[in-house]
């Protein structure tokens, strides 16, 4: 397994999370509310983000 690319292991007590974002008006204000508690937390580690949009 190639180490550069592999993630690394979390730390005691860290906990990895992957993140999906939606956007979309109403949607995009809920992720991003919930986004920034999730920042607020220091034993989670946002590991992968994907994200999506509704269009313009």
């Amino acid at each position: 397994m190639d180490t550069a690319t592999s993630p690394a292991a979390p730390r005691r007590g860290e906990i990895l999370i992957d993140l999906a974002l939606q956007d979309g008006r109403a949607h995009g204000d809920f992720t991003w509310g919930v986004r920034d508690r999730l920042l607020e937390e220091a034993q989670l580690r946002i590991d992968d983000i994907s994200g999506t949009s509704a269009g313009p």
